[in-house]
């Protein structure tokens, strides 16, 4: 997974629990330049994405995950629309 990806997983998730950017950044003892940048550039330390992680419950396997399950998802859609 691309730190993109995972900067996309991480600005969904933020959003479902209805934070905004300053929310997560006050959560994780980071910036909201932090998460500004990972958000627009999928640039962040891997400390910070720890903290970001932590911050919203989740962990970096479980981002993956849902990640995964999205794709799986699709993949399903696309077979009953597309057989």
């Amino acid at each position: 997974m691309s730190m993109r990806e995972v900067a996309r997983l991480c600005k969904k998730y933020r959003e479902y629990l209805g934070w905004s950017q300053a929310a997560l950044a006050k959560a994780a003892g980071l910036t909201l330049e932090t998460i500004q940048n990972l958000e627009n550039n999928g640039n962040c330390s891997q400390e910070a994405l720890l903290k970001i992680a932590r911050a919203i419950g989740a962990d970096i396997r479980e981002l993956m995950k849902l990640k995964n399950r999205m794709v799986r998802g699709v993949e399903n859609l696309l077979r009953i629309w597309y057989p």
